[in-house]
């Protein structure tokens, strides 16, 4: 499994080296880290990037996810 802090690092590096697209990869460690519901890794892209893009791609996905979370759950235990 990827681990969220490894995911956002490599889209730091990413949008450093092309920073053409330093905004839709702040945007996207916050999307990488609500879909994997994962906290830690969102104080991770928070503390790599100076703009809100990474709490508020978080806040989109993350509810999302949660559901999704669930439901996947409640099926494997009906197999």
């Amino acid at each position: 499994m990827i681990d969220p802090k490894d995911a956002c690092a490599f889209l730091e590096y990413y949008s450093k080296r092309f920073p053409n697209c330093h905004f839709y990869s702040t945007f996207e460690m916050g999307a990488l880290t609500g879909g994997m519901t994962s906290t830690p890794g969102l104080s991770a892209a928070e503390s790599m990037t100076e703009t809100e893009a990474p709490q508020l791609a978080y806040a989109a996905v993350y509810p999302f996810s949660l559901v999704l979370v669930i439901i996947a759950a409640e099926i494997m235990t009906l197999l």
